[in-house]
């Protein structure tokens, strides 16, 4: 198949003395070659061919001087007779050679070409040496091809630096996905369509001759799909190709070496050493990267090197064939390696080939939440197909440990099958050990976000709380029951479980870190802002401090944290901490952590009045609610945010429709949902029907009993009773100020001349703050960028983005850093929740920020 862009670095034209096309077997060098060079006359090249018989310098000279007779036949007469006499150096008749090329004779064409092809096959030191004084000498008018399977002994580096060297390399003859088409078309093999050829061609590292033996397979497939599953290096025609071109040629310990190494993806020299015990694995290694049988160094990786995926499938194939104890071995030792590196999912991936049960539970036991933070459910699955009851069930602590790795790994129904066969064990065992098995599944409907099976489970614990114990498995089974207890709005009962475990003598720190992220949400949800932000900002210093994967309780610590942030009208900080909170949660499988947050999310962006970004995070959250229960509360607080979010369009009959659908789903209801449905009458023009629906028992010091406060103060208003309206007013500002709220207040735009009223009679410094928030026009307005919300610095900044200034040019105009510049820029985006220069433009134009 014509490769134009390899021809165009072939030959004279290049400037270069010498092209190297130097790659393993079946790479298409003599074929790339050979179709370059029919695009040249005939008598302006020769072509030789070695083999091992010219494993000395006169052989080697003769063959080459009979090939250039063949298109000069006076040419080197002499020479031949000088090699035939005994005791003349082959180096003589060679010098001799190179004079008669370069003869300005009309047989020798201007550009004359010489190919030495398979040069690898000539390991004599002496013919490399002599062919590397050939090069030295050779005339402009020749120009030298050579193709090997490995390096010559000439010169490359100093030819490389003289601009005299032209290299063509496996990863140059490496067909990509649309050459791999045309491959296909041109050897006849219509029937593969192009989305095989491409898959066939990922398999095989675009290898030609991989390609098209998968090919010739391939026709002859009874089903295309299931032998691209299956296709490998243990293909008979591969197989064959690969022992016959490349094992064959390798010493025994070089071949023991690749077929022992084989069982990791990729090996560096220490990690070869550990599981084959040499020390010589640093040199093998770069040997056989340099001499090309299919193993390479990686770009970038340091010491690591790759086998091409083909010759590994051959290699591990004759691994296993050494019988399975030595198989089993050699991955154990690679897991000890990868588990001392700390690289866990690498240590378990090789532990359960070794089918090394221990191993295999100690590992996913210490590292779950790194292995589910880094995408390898499937791991965490095939660990736990792997281990066998009668093993995870010999030790109660480690089954409590297994069953919340499964939870988290969103394999409930594995979780909760563990919990049936201990149960049954512990049945007519002590109290204790039965409360603990309800409490781990207590734990798991609350990971799947069902919190009234969660419920059921509370009675028979709530009384054992400090007889769990407290080690670490016991101390995160606390952790989880109070979390479950805040989900189901217990917050007395929460701060029990929570006070048992920061009072537990040498709590680790990262337990004592997600407790206070727990109690934080406590505190917040029950009105404590001051408190809650104290217990947050701890919370998530020391998790940072610890430098531990995250944890559940953390995340609700971060969104505590937001929404205190939040609170004091720091929108964009509260925006980063919750979008930390949702990265943080992306690993944890079940919907509950990231449902959460996504919920938290959606509600600050509809109270900003970003609707179609708080419409897209609910969407989102309903995506996941595959991974909860059926008709779970965390279905009804979706719904809940997605209703309020509704009300902020204007679209009445889809939030109705939400809040009905969230109180069939759950029948308890909840602090937020009369608030909600008192705010969707209002919308409608509906005040008194506002009042009854806030005339259910509320708590009176949390946000939501705020919120309610301050819409019955609007219902009063609609109905023309100022005086009600300024007693709920009142009412809310005595106990919210206090507590720190400010934005609860200032998103009550229709509120402000009642604020005002206050203030003249009661002046405050804090009512002052929250009515400088609403004056802003809009909750949108003041939230999303007003020159309040930009330092000076900024504002500056801002105001010279429309003139198209570079960031360097900026920098120049400002008399600041370039970095300070990119930092002014991030807070502006940030601050006006945009994310590139125009759309900045646009929203400071938008609110009257520009001209």
């Amino acid at each position: 198949m014509p490769r134009p862009h390899l021809y165009d670095r072939l030959g004279p034209g290049t400037g270069a003395k010498v092209t190297l096309v130097s790659a393993p077997p079946g790479s298409g060098k003599t074929t790339l070659v050979r179709e370059w060079l029919a695009q040249r006359p005939p008598q302006s090249w020769v072509w030789l061919s070695l083999s091992p018989s010219e494993n000395e310098p006169a052989l080697f000279w003769r063959a080459l001087i009979d090939s250039v007779r063949t298109i000069r036949p006076s040419l080197g007469e002499e020479d031949l007779q000088a090699l035939l006499h005994a005791g003349t150096a082959p180096d003589e008749a060679m010098l001799t050679l190179l004079d008669g090329l370069a003869e300005p004779e009309n047989a020798v064409p201007t550009a004359f070409i010489i190919v030495l092809e398979d040069v690898h096959r000539t390991g004599c030191v002496e013919v490399h040496r002599s062919l590397a004084l050939f090069i030295e000498h050779l005339p402009e008018n020749v120009h030298l091809v050579i193709t090997s399977r490995v390096d010559p002994a000439i010169p490359i580096a100093l030819l490389r630096a003289r601009g005299e060297l032209v290299e063509i390399r496996a990863k140059d003859l490496s067909f990509n996905d649309r050459e791999a088409v045309e491959l296909m078309r041109a050897s006849g093999f219509d029937h593969i369509d192009d989305a095989s050829a491409r898959a066939l061609n990922q398999r095989a590292e675009g290898w030609v001759v991989g390609l098209r033996l998968a090919g010739n397979a391939l026709q002859h497939a009874d089903d295309d799909n299931e032998f691209l599953r299956s296709f490998g290096g243990w293909e008979n025609s591969i197989a064959e190709f690969l022992l016959d071109e490349v094992m064959r040629g390798l010493s025994p310990d070089v071949r023991q070496f690749l077929i022992d190494t084989s069982i990791v993806g990729a090996v560096t020299p220490s990690l070869a050493h550990a599981i084959t015990s040499r020390t010589d694995s640093a040199e093998l290694l770069r040997t056989m990267a340099n001499g090309h049988i299919f193993v390479d160094r990686l770009e970038g990786g340091g010491q690591w090197y790759h086998y091409h995926q083909l010759f590994n499938d051959l290699l591990r194939l004759e691994a296993r064939s050494q019988g399975i104890d030595a198989y089993r071995g050699l991955h154990r030792r690679a897991a000890d390696w990868y588990e001392a590196a700390q690289r866990p999912a690498e240590a378990l991936e090789h532990a359960l080939q070794a089918v090394d049960e221990e191993r295999t539970v100690e590992l996913v036991l210490a590292h779950h939440f790194t292995l589910l933070r880094d995408g390898k459910v499937a791991l965490v699955r095939a660990a736990v197909e792997l281990i066998s009851d009668s093993f995870v069930l010999a030790n109660t602590e480690r089954t409590m440990g297994y069953v919340e790795a499964l939870a988290f790994a969103g394999l409930a129904d594995s979780a909760l099958d563990l919990l049936d066969r201990l149960e049954r064990m512990v049945e007519h065992g002590e109290r204790d050990a039965r409360a603990r098995v309800a409490l781990m599944r207590c734990m798991v409907a609350s990971i799947e976000g069902d919190l009234a099976t969660a419920r059921t489970y509370l009675d028979s614990v709530t009384d054992l709380i400090g007889r769990i114990p407290s080690n670490e498995i016991g101390l995160r089974a606390r952790l989880n029951l109070a979390r479950v207890l805040r989900l189901g709005e217990c917050y007395d009962e929460a701060r029990l479980v929570v006070e048992t475990i920061v009072h537990t003598p040498r709590c680790p720190a990262l337990v004592i870190a997600a407790a206070n992220g727990v109690l934080a949400e406590v505190e917040l949800e029950t009105g404590d802002l001051l408190g809650g932000a104290r217990r947050a900002r701890e919370a998530v210093e020391l998790w940072r401090n610890t430098g531990a994967p995250v944890q559940v309780a953390i995340i609700d610590g971060l969104r505590a944290l937001a929404m205190a942030q939040f609170e004091s009208g720091d929108v964009g900080g509260a925006m980063d901490l919750l979008n930390e909170a949702l990265q943080q949660s992306a690993y944890f499988v079940p919907g509950t952590p990231r449902l959460s947050t996504l919920i938290q999310l959606g509600l600050l962006e509809a109270w900003t009045a970003r609707t179609d970004t708080a419409l897209a995070r609910i969407r989102e959250g309903q995506a996941r609610w595959g991974a909860l229960v059926p008709g779970s509360e965390m279905q009804a607080r979706v719904l809940e945010t997605e209703a309020a979010i509704y009300i902020r369009l204007g679209a009445l009959p889809e939030a109705e429709r939400c809040l009905a659908q969230g109180d069939a789903l759950s029948a308890s209801g909840g602090s937020r949902r009369p608030a909600l449905g008192a705010e969707l009458c209002l919308a409608a023009g509906r005040p008194q029907e506002a009042l009854d629906v806030l005339a259910t028992s509320l708590p009176t010091t949390n946000a939501p009993s705020l919120q309610a406060a301050l819409l019955r103060a609007q219902a009063h208003s609609q109905l023309g009773d100022v005086a009600a309206a300024r007693h709920q007013v009142e009412l809310a500002l005595s106990k919210g100020l206090p507590a720190g709220y400010r934005m609860t207040f200032a998103l009550r735009i229709d509120l402000l001349p009642l604020y005002e009223a206050v203030q003249r009679n009661t002046p405050s410094p804090d009512l002052a703050n929250v009515i400088t928030l609403a004056k802003r026009g809009n909750a949108a307005a003041a939230l999303r960028g007003t020159p309040e919300l930009l330092s000076g610095r900024e504002l500056q900044l801002l105001r010279l983005l429309p003139t198209h200034l570079s960031n360097p040019e900026l920098a120049v105009e400002l008399y600041v850093s370039l970095n300070t510049v990119k930092s002014h820029l991030r807070n502006i985006y940030r601050k006006l929740f945009v994310t590139s220069r125009s759309e900045a433009v646009a929203r400071a134009r938008e609110l009257g920020l520009l001209a």
